[in-house]
């Protein structure tokens, strides 16, 4: 008896498995809806062009996203601005002139000289100028005297109030791959990044994840890489705006006001960024961002892990803004 009872409702459910089948996949999307639809309302912010798809063009459903790091604060206010974004002239003819630098002939946006080449990157418009050859050194990093010496370098090229970017300064140690270190003492090169600061945060463009401007030193204060925008930026304020909080704008990213400027695995080449189903931060930073309108607005970064819907699991970074409308 009991095992017909089992065999007919095996075949009720085989009779209408496709009708089952789409009542699961109604139930999950409902789920999710109210889910979300159960959280706090979001907070109005501005609306920027930034957070309106991914770094590679994607747009990401957002879930479960939680924050566990240590909260940060900021003043009830922050400064929102005006940019004027202007060519650097000279910078080429200085670096060819300095480093005895000649145009490649055969190869476009490269020139080349006894010691250093120079190569430009038109997609991100970036120049980059490195030494020839790796040289054998010994001994840590003198920090003052590098940093000293960063900044006379990027004086010289003609940038105006660029700042060292300290929290992103790195000890970097190794032969080949290069890779961060604590000890200064073992250390083989400092990278000291250089950025425009507005209400002493930097200032990045765009969805950018480098700072425009960065100097490598090796540790016999020599130049051993340097990277920048040919560009010169001012800032002028047209207000200000009341700062969100942490837990506003963690709720904001569940609302899908964020975009992924970062993602990291050492599995996949290729990450879905579809849909996202948990995400958990444990690391935010406050920093300003140049949107298409040329306009300068305050958003937080966070990082930390996050899982997608095919079970891919990777590091990430997200941003959002972070003052209201």
């Amino acid at each position: 008896m009991l095992k017909q009872k089992i065999y007919g409702l095996l075949h009720l459910l085989l009779k209408h498995k496709w009708s089952v089948v789409g009542g699961a996949i109604f139930l999950v999307f409902s789920l999710s809806f109210l889910l979300k639809r159960l959280t706090p309302p979001p907070t109005p912010t501005v609306k920027t062009d930034l957070i309106q798809k991914n770094f590679n063009g994607s747009e990401t459903d957002f879930n479960k996203v939680d924050f566990v790091g240590q909260k940060i604060d900021l003043a009830d206010e922050l400064t929102i601005a005006q940019v004027e974004i202007k060519p650097l002239s000279g910078v080429l003819a200085k670096l060819t002139k300095q480093f005895n630098l000649k145009k490649s002939e055969k190869v476009d946006n490269l020139w080349q000289g006894p010691k250093y080449s120079l190569t430009f990157d038109p997609y991100l418009s970036m120049y980059t100028l490195v030494r020839n050859e790796t040289p054998s050194t010994v001994g840590g990093i003198d920090q003052l005297a590098s940093l000293t010496v960063a900044k006379k370098i990027i004086d010289d090229l003609g940038f105006n109030d660029l700042n060292i970017n300290h929290k992103n300064v790195t000890y970097l140690e190794g032969a080949g791959d290069l890779h961060p270190t604590d000890n200064a003492q073992n250390a083989k090169y400092i990278l000291v990044p250089f950025s425009y600061q507005v209400d002493g945060f930097p200032v990045w463009f765009g969805q950018d994840n480098y700072d425009p401007v960065s100097v490598m030193i090796d540790n016999q204060l020599s130049l051993q890489k340097l990277t920048f925008k040919p560009n010169q930026l001012s800032f002028h304020s047209t207000g200000t705006l009341p700062t969100l909080s942490i837990d506003q704008a963690v709720n904001n990213i569940n609302h899908d006001i964020a975009s992924v400027i970062f993602v990291k695995n050492k599995v996949d080449l290729e990450i879905d960024l579809t849909k996202l189903t948990k995400v958990t931060l444990n690391k935010v930073a406050v920093e300003y961002r140049i949107d298409e309108k040329k306009v300068a607005i305050p958003y937080y970064r966070f990082s930390g892990l996050a899982v997608n819907d095919k079970g891919q699991k990777f590091e990430v970074e997200i941003i959002t803004p972070a003052v209201k409308k």
